[in-house]
C-alpha cells in the first residue's frame, strides 16, 4: 500500500529548502556587490580577492630537485597570470633552511632584505615607494605539493580567473567550511518550520476529530470552521454542506420508510380483517381489490427506490410523443369503462428528448391516471405534447387549490384517506422529472380543473 505523504513534513521541507536557496542567494549577492562595488573604485579593492588564487598559483610551481631541495619552476597557469599582470612579483621561503627558494623574483628578493631572520606565518606588507596601481603584498605559510613554505606575493591583481575562486570560497556545495557553518542554521529552521506548521494544522487535526464523531445519528453536527486556514476553509464547508446533503437524504428516506409502513398496514390490516370476518358475496372481489391495492403501493415504492440509479440510465434519445400515444392507448380501455374520454394532442414530428423510457412512461402514466380519477363522469381529459417538449394532462375536476400545490407532490400526501391512491404517484413524478433536469407546475384549467405541466429540456 502507498504510503501517504505528510503536509506537515511537505511545508517543513519547503521552508528549509527556501531558507537555503535564500542563503545562497545572499551569498551570491555578496560576491557581486563586492565585484560592483570594487569595479566603481576602479579595481583596486578587487586586487584583495586575488590573494588566494596567486598564492595557490605559486604554491603549485613549487617542486624538488633531483638532489632534494625545493625550487619554484613557474606553471603555465602562473606564467600566463604573470605575463597578464606585469606588476605581479613572487618568492617563497623554506621556513627550516629560513632561505628563498630559487626561481623567486629577484626585484622581490631584494626589497624583501632580511626575511631571512624574521619569523613570519601571515603579514601583508607594501614596498616603500612603490606607489603603483596594484602594491599589496602577502605573506602566508601554505601547505604545498613539496612540504610547508612561506609563500610570497605582491603587485597581484584582480583577475576574471579569480572570481572561481571566489566561487568556490562562497558557495556552500564546493566549500564544506561554509557549508558545515550552515548545518546548525539548517537544523534550527527545520525545528522551527515543524513548529509553524505543526501549529498551522491543529485547526485541522480538530476537524478531523469532530469527523470521527459524526455518524447517522449526528448528521446533524457540523465541522468546525474556527481559525481553519483560508486555503483549507473551502474542503471544510465542502464537507459540511456534503454532510447536510446526506441528512437531508436520510431524513426523507427515514419519513420515506414510516410512511411506506404506515401506508402499508392500512390495507394489510383491512385484508386481515376480511379474511377472519365470515365470507360474503363480494368476498373474492375485495381481497382482489385490496391485493391490487397492496401490489400498486409495493410497485411504486420499487419505482422511488430505482429513481437514484436514473442518472446512469438517463442518456437514451427518446419520442416523447410515442411514450405519451402508447400510455393514452393504454388508458383508453379503463377511461371507456369509467364514463371518460381522452382526447390526444401532439406535433405530427418527432419531439426527442434525452432520458429514461421507463421512467418517462411513469410519469405520463401516473398523470392520467391522476387525471382520470379527477375528471368527473362523462368528462375528457386532454394529453397535449408541444414542439419544445411540454407536456400538458387536463382534468375538468376540482382542482388543486394554491396551498395544496406544495403539498400535493409530498409523498403519502392524499387529500382524502377515501381515496383509491396511495399517494406516491405525484411524489414519484416529480422526482422523476427533477432527475431529467426538467420541472413540473399546476395551473388552473379555464372553466375549472388541474392542468399539469411537465417541461423537459429537447435531446
Amino acid at each position: 500500500m502507498r504510503k501517504q505523504p505528510s503536509l506537515l513534513k511537505r511545508l517543513a521541507g519547503s521552508l528549509v529548502v527556501v531558507q537555503f536557496v535564500m542563503v545562497l542567494i545572499t551569498l551570491e549577492g555578496i560576491i557581486f556587490m563586492d565585484l560592483a562595488a570594487g569595479l566603481v573604485s576602479g579595481g583596486s579593492d578587487l586586487d584583495k580577492h586575488a590573494e588566494r588564487h596567486v598564492r595557490q598559483l605559486v604554491a603549485n610551481s613549487i617542486v624538488q630537485a633531483t638532489d632534494g631541495s625545493a625550487l619554484i619552476a613557474p606553471t603555465a597557469a602562473l606564467e600566463r597570470y604573470g605575463a597578464r599582470t606585469p606588476t605581479f612579483k613572487y618568492a617563497a621561503l623554506d621556513p627550516a633552511t629560513r632561505r628563498l627558494l630559487p626561481g623567486s623574483s629577484a626585484d622581490l628578493v631584494r626589497s624583501l632584505g632580511h626575511i631571512d631572520h624574521i619569523q613570519i606565518d601571515v603579514t601583508k606588507f607594501a614596498i616603500v615607494g612603490d606607489h603603483g596601481a596594484h602594491h599589496m603584498g602577502n605573506m602566508r605559510k601554505l601547505e604545498t605539493p613539496a612540504g610547508e613554505f612561506v609563500i610570497v606575493t605582491y603587485g597581484y591583481a584582480f583577475d576574471v580567473a579569480d572570481i572561481d575562486m571566489m566561487w568556490s570560497m562562497m558557495t556552500p556545495f564546493a566549500s564544506m567550511r561554509v557549508f558545515t557553518t550552515l548545518w546548525p542554521l539548517i537544523l534550527m529552521t527545520l525545528a522551527i518550520a515543524l513548529f509553524v506548521a505543526r501549529s498551522s494544522l491543529k485547526p485541522l487535526q480538530r476537524a478531523v476529530a469532530s469527523a470521527k464523531g459524526i455518524d447517522l445519528t449526528s448528521l446533524d453536527q457540523r465541522l468546525p470552521t474556527d481559525d481553519v486556514p483560508v486555503e483549507v476553509l473551502p474542503l471544510v464547508n465542502a464537507v459540511n454542506d456534503a454532510l447536510a446533503r446526506v441528512d437531508l437524504g436520510v431524513t426523507q428516506q427515514r419519513r420515506f420508510i414510516a410512511n411506506a409502513a404506515h401506508e402499508l398496514r392500512t390495507p394489510v390490516a383491512i385484508l386481515n380483517a376480511r379474511i377472519d370476518s365470515p365470507r360474503k358475496p363480494t368476498f373474492e372481489i375485495d381481497v382482489k381489490r385490496d391485493a391490487r391495492r397492496i401490489r400498486n403501493i409495493v410497485e411504486q415504492l420499487l419505482v422511488a427506490s430505482r429513481l437514484g440509479e436514473l442518472p446512469e440510465e438517463a442518456e437514451q434519445e427518446v419520442d416523447l410523443i410515442e411514450i405519451a400515444e402508447r400510455q393514452v392507448v393504454d388508458h383508453m380501455v379503463v377511461a371507456i369503462k369509467s364514463g371518460r374520454q381522452i382526447d390526444f394532442r401532439a406535433p405530427q414530428t418527432q419531439v426527442i428528448v434525452k432520458g429514461n423510457r421507463r421512467a418517462l412512461e411513469s410519469v405520463v402514466a401516473n398523470l392520467i391516471d391522476n387525471a382520470l380519477h379527477a375528471e368527473p363522469e362523462n368528462g375528457t381529459i386532454v394529453v397535449r405534447l408541444t414542439r419544445e417538449a411540454t407536456l400538458e394532462v387536463v382534468d375538468h375536476g376540482p382542482g388543486v387549490s394554491e396551498a395544496e400545490r406544495e403539498l400535493i407532490f409530498e409523498p403519502f400526501w392524499r387529500k382524502s384517506d377515501a381515496g383509491p391512491g396511495t399517494g406516491l404517484g405525484l411524489a414519484i413524478v416529480k422526482e422523476i422529472v427533477e432527475l431529467h433536469k426538467g420541472r413540473i407546475s399546476i395551473e388552473t384549467t379555464p372553466g375549472g380543473g388541474a392542468t399539469f405541466k411537465v417541461s423537459l429540456p429537447p435531446a
